[in-house]
């Protein structure tokens, strides 16, 4: 190849090079909190003045009673009983979704209210003149009581090819209740259950349990979850969704790239705009659907709607475009629950 064909190669390759840059897009990720509704009961209106009441509690003279685990082929006894040590964690998860809810409700009491565990009494509802007492002492009108905390944890110990596996899986039942002053029954109850997996790997048994997380530890973090699942059931409540947006690689949409990493949504819109106002071609389609997603991401759900149905005029196929379609529509679904249920009907 002489130089002069080299140099007609180089330009075609560089030529074509760009032509491709021209019309290239890669998917980006992007997150967000957005509301959700209540999942059984909406309490949201109730939970204005709220104290916490551990019923799981034991005092320390009771904690010598051991916990159970599995360990291989055979039961157990824990080395120390941690549900009353750690119980107090689902409670205050719960606090901290409920401090950060949309209501603008509050814990009335930094302090969680205290009652022993009796046997006898497992399960057994606080009686009005007990829920009174604690709301008058409290300066509260609700009460959110863990009612029950139970754990179980399950050790397991293989060899692979290459190392040493330890494993744990600790479950947890906890019980909740709802009470109001005045009432003679708890207003809502209900139950959470839950298992959450832990692996840890060594060159020997020994380095492996070594690294593996402690029974306490893993119930510390599985309660946590326990406090906000229950939360969930009975309040609208923040969570994080993820969106895929579309950086264009052209000169016009360069700018828009840099917006969106940003999350400065209505900037980036500006230039994603009179790209997709053209509606010709694929760089008007991704456009259009990159405005939805700010319009979504700014909380304009029907903006949103609309400028998804232009890019599927100009892509009906587009994987992605339909993907988002349905998603769309189910976040306007729960947008018109949670309007519900906060009242902004």
């Amino acid at each position: 190849m002489n130089i002069k064909t080299r140099k007609l190669a180089f330009f075609l390759f560089i030529s074509f090079t760009l032509l491709a840059l021209q019309g290239c897009y890669a998917p980006q990720f992007t997150s967000a909190e957005v509301l959700y509704p209540a999942k059984e009961t909406n309490l949201a209106e109730n939970l204005e003045t709220t104290t916490l009441v551990n019923r799981s509690y034991l005092p320390h003279s009771q904690r010598e009673k051991s916990g159970v685990y599995y360990n291989g082929e055979r039961y157990a006894k824990a080395d120390t009983y941690v549900d009353s040590v750690v119980s107090d964690n689902a409670l205050y998860a719960f606090a901290y979704n409920l401090n950060i809810a949309p209501k603008g409700q509050t814990v009335k009491n930094d302090s969680i209210y205290k009652i022993p565990a009796q046997e006898n009494d497992f399960l057994q509802p606080l009686s009005m003149d007990e829920v009174n007492r604690i709301c008058e002492e409290m300066n509260a009108d609700v009460i959110v009581s863990l009612e029950a905390f139970h754990s179980f944890d399950s050790l397991y110990r293989y060899l692979t090819d290459a190392y040493y596996v330890s494993e744990r899986k600790t479950s947890l039942l906890t019980a909740w209740r709802v009470y109001k002053y005045g009432h003679h029954r708890p207003v809502f109850q209900s139950y959470i259950e839950d298992s959450i997996y832990f692996n840890a790997y060594g060159y020997s048994r020994f380095s492996a349990d070594k690294d593996l997380i402690s029974y306490k530890n893993a119930l510390y973090e599985i309660s946590y979850s326990s406090g906000e699942k229950f939360f969930r059931k009975i309040s609208p409540h923040w969570r994080e969704i993820e969106r895929i947006y579309f950086d264009y690689y052209s000169k016009d949409m360069a700018k828009a790239n840099e917006l969106a990493d940003k999350k400065l949504w209505k900037k980036a819109a500006a230039v994603w705009r009179p790209v997709a106002e053209k509606q010709k071609g694929s760089k008007s389609a991704y456009a259009a659907y990159n405005m939805a997603i700010a319009s979504e991401m700014t909380g304009n759900l029907e903006l949103a709607k609309f400028w998804l149905n232009k890019a599927l005029e100009m892509r009906s196929d587009n994987y992605y475009f339909l993907q988002y379609k349905k998603t769309l529509r189910q976040r306007i679904e729960r947008q018109k629950i949670i309007d519900r249920q906060l009242g902004a009907d």
